[in-house]
């Protein structure tokens, strides 16, 4: 059973609240996937790719700096063959660290956060796999927010989202359920 339509994400079959969040067709069916039996979606969405997390501006500084001096010093040993070919595996690692930012963005467009009416979901891409965390309701513990004013943020396990308030207040639903649940 898919829960999602060709274009857009379309949840009104199963009463969930949506910010028209477009989820690409490979990532949908993964979503589709990892749902059991009975399970049904009450959230999802992906992280805000151009909002980067604040620790990887200061690689992405020391990259540019790195890489510069390497260059630097490979120009000025050119001539010298055995000087210059001990700088390579130099050179690799700053570009590899220039590479940081882009690799995190690939991360973030191939990541979606599902909350069920059972669990939380977190499918990350990685270059070619996907790992795929899920935290049962009962494992949720301390539910911290931090929000900007616009709205977005982070809560939980979810980084950089939008309406990050009202995935808080699902959160706690949920929680909140499954306590309700086994003091039955």
């Amino acid at each position: 059973m898919s829960y999602f339509s060709n274009n857009y994400s379309d949840y009104s079959n199963n009463g969930a609240e949506f910010d028209s969040v477009t989820i690409p067709l490979k990532l949908r069916e993964l979503v589709d996937q990892e749902l059991e039996e009975g399970e049904t979606i009450e959230w999802i969405d992906q992280p805000i790719p151009h909002l980067f997390p604040k620790e990887i501006f200061p690689i992405f500084l020391f990259a540019i700096v790195w890489t510069s001096f390497v260059i630097f010093v490979m120009l000025q040993q050119f001539g010298n063959i055995f000087n210059f070919s001990f700088l390579i595996p130099f050179m690799f690692v700053g570009v590899g660290l220039l590479l940081v930012p882009f690799w995190r963005y690939r991360t973030i467009l191939r990541t979606v956060y599902v909350i069920t009416n059972r669990r939380v979901i977190i499918l990350e891409g990685r270059m070619f796999s996907f790992d795929i965390i899920s935290y049962e309701a009962d494992e949720i513990d301390e539910i911290h927010r931090k929000q900007k004013k616009n709205g977005t943020g982070n809560v939980f396990v979810f980084t950089n989202i939008r309406n990050v308030k009202m995935v808080e207040q699902k959160l706690r639903k949920l929680k909140n359920r499954t306590k309700q649940n086994n003091s039955e």
